[in-house]
């Protein structure tokens, strides 16, 4: 999850949450709105942290969209917190028109992007799960012979959006680069 931090007030977040947990509202529709969007691996538990929040008066929206496009909201602003199921990549920083080279490897940042600076928070770790039906025999598998499946001819692979984590994380490997 990348969470937006103002850069001409790294404190605002702290300061906006602190209002809200003291507001009350008579309309919903007058209560201040976090809006959260990205992957779709990441919603459930984004989802089930914003129900969870019973304290704050902010009405919480959580959507899944793909991790691009959270990362893509929260850099312009369309969003408090991006959501991915990747780190940051410098492409996401590129997308939005701002200094790829200021995202590293890991996905931290050395500085803001259209007046937002991401800060890393890890939730969860990824699984990628090959099922296969009771009448065939796999037994255990290394990364490198579940590239070599995916990687058959004689196989149509169904591969998730562009803009989503997932994809990203296929074509990171040399061997489905033709998945494309």
């Amino acid at each position: 999850i990348q969470l937006a931090n103002n850069t001409q007030n790294d404190e605002v977040l702290v300061v906006v949450l602190s209002a809200l947990a003291v507001a009350a509202f008579d309309n919903c529709n007058d209560a201040p709105q976090l809006f959260s969007t990205g992957s779709s691996t990441v919603f459930p538990i984004a989802e089930l942290y914003a129900r969870e929040q019973k304290n704050i008066d902010v009405l919480s929206v959580v959507t899944s969209a793909g991790s691009t496009l959270g990362f893509r909201n929260l850099l312009t602003g369309a969003a408090d917190i991006g959501h991915g199921s990747r780190a940051l990549a410098p492409k996401d920083y590129d997308n939005v028109d701002c200094d790829a080279s200021l995202v590293n490897a890991d996905g931290t940042v050395t500085g803001p992007c259209q007046g937002v600076l991401p800060l890393c928070v890890k939730v969860a770790n990824d699984v990628i799960a090959v099922i296969t039906s009771p009448d065939v025999t796999l037994g255990p598998q290394s990364l490198d012979d579940i590239i070599a499946l995916f990687s058959r001819s004689d196989y149509t692979f169904v591969v998730p959006d562009k803009l989503f984590g997932t994809y990203d994380f296929l074509l990171s490997k040399p061997a489905l680069t033709s998945m494309q």
